[in-house]
C-alpha cells in the first residue's frame, strides 16, 4: 500500500491521540521531523505506543521519539511497552525508546521489552537509543526480561544504535 504519515513536530499525548497506534497496512511509514522535536507520548492511556501486526514492504518508523508506553495489568500481553511488532518487517530508523513501561501482574505472568518487543519479524534498527525502559516483576512466580529488547523468532539488526540504562525490577528478578 506504501502510505506515508508525515508527523509535524509536536508532543502528541494521550488525549490528543489513541494508542496504542497501530500500523496495520503493508508499506506504511510513520515519518516525524526529527527525534528531539517529534514526540508520540502514550502516558496516561494505559497502553503501548505503537503496535506493528503484519506490515511488509518497506514499512518505516523514522525521526520519532516513543515514550510513555505503560501497559496496564487487565490489557492483552505484557510485551512491547514503547513497539510491539508481530509478524513484520519493519525498520526503526532516527527514533528515541524511552521511559516505557511492562509490568507482570497476577494475569500475566511475563513482561518483556519494555522498549521493544518483536515476535517472527524482521526487525532494523538505524541510529536508535532506547533508554529508560523498565520492567517490572510483581511476584516471585512472575517474569520479566529484557527491559530495553526483547524477541521471540525474529531476525534483529542494529546499526549504530545505543541500549543503555533499562532496569528490570526488582533487582532479584534480573
Amino acid at each position: 500500500d506504501g502510505t506515508h504519515v508525515h508527523i509535524a513536530s509536536g508532543h502528541y499525548t494521550n488525549g490528543q491521540e489513541t494508542f496504542p497506534l497501530m500500523l496495520t497496512r503493508p508499506g506504511i511509514q510513520l515519518l516525524g521531523t526529527n527525534r528531539a522535536d517529534t514526540i508520540l507520548n502514550a502516558s496516561g492511556s494505559t497502553n503501548r505506543v505503537i503496535s506493528a501486526l503484519g506490515v511488509k514492504g518497506d514499512a518505516r518508523i523514522e525521526g520519532l521519539s516513543l515514550t510513555g508506553g505503560n501497559l496496564a495489568p487487565y490489557i492483552g500481553n505484557r510485551l512491547g511497552g514503547g513497539v510491539y511488532v508481530e509478524a513484520s518487517q519493519l525498520s526503526l530508523a532516527n527514533c528515541n525508546i524511552t521511559n516505557n513501561t511492562v509490568p507482570t501482574s497476577q494475569y500475566q505472568y511475563q513482561a518483556s521489552g519494555a522498549g521493544l518487543y518483536g515476535v517472527n519479524s524482521t526487525i532494523l534498527l538505524t541510529n536508535c537509543l532506547v533508554r529508560d525502559n523498565y520492567a517490572y516483576q510483581e511476584q516471585t512466580s512472575s517474569s520479566a526480561r529484557g527491559a530495553g529488547v526483547a524477541s521471540l523468532n525474529c531476525l534483529m539488526t542494529m546499526v549504530h544504535c545505543a541500549v543503555v540504562q533499562n532496569r528490570i525490577y526488582p533487582a532479584w528478578a534480573a
